[in-house]
């Protein structure tokens, strides 16, 4: 089986190991060090992105370090990647904050009602998913980073949210609040 870190993370990487599972076989692979605390990991184009506070790491396969990203007075809660992009929550500054396989960043999502940015997901059209802890809601944005819309929020029963899941091919979501697990689906705008 697997065996986690005993120090109860509150998401997936409250830890500083990158665990690398066999999925079939249930089998820990690879434990690659981080010498950071982790708030959230994302893999793509055979990398690791690893959040750490005020960077984003950019690991190989082997666990080196090929690029860092820093973020001066951030706080990086989550990140995740997608087709050449790496986008992340700040808390510290309430954003999103997305950037080009180069580096160069593309551009900083803020948004009067997004309080606390912490999980962030992104769907097959490219549209961007962000839990807000603070405002009690959850963002769709464009994959310009534009608002597209709010669609959860506490009157949806939304509470403290802190992650979501796409899954990646159809209209249905997981987010994950302070009341527990919710199985969400994405209607049309116009519904």
């Amino acid at each position: 089986g697997v065996s986690l870190p005993s120090n109860k993370p509150w998401n997936m990487s409250y830890v500083s190991t990158i665990a690398i599972v066999d999925t079939i076989h249930m089998k820990t692979v690879k434990e690659i060090t981080i010498h950071s605390k982790i708030y959230g990991v994302a893999y793509g184009e055979e990398k690791f992105y690893v959040a750490c506070v005020t960077e984003v790491k950019i690991l190989n396969l082997k666990g080196e370090s090929v690029h860092v990203i820093r973020v001066p007075n951030a706080c990086i809660r989550q990140v995740c990647t997608d087709k050449g992009r790496l986008m992340f929550s700040d808390w510290n500054h309430n954003s999103i904050q997305c950037f080009g396989r180069d580096g160069i960043e593309v551009f900083t999502f803020t948004h009067p009602l997004m309080k606390g940015p912490v999980g962030i997901s992104v769907d097959y059209e490219n549209n961007i998913y962000v839990t807000s802890f603070i405002s009690n809601n959850v963002h769709q944005l464009t994959p310009d980073g534009q608002l597209n819309r709010i669609l959860l929020n506490k009157d949806d029963g939304i509470k403290e949210p802190r992650a979501i899941c796409l899954q990646k091919y159809n209209n249905r979501f997981v987010v994950c609040d302070s009341t527990g697990v919710k199985l969400c689906e994405l209607l049309s705008s116009s519904t």
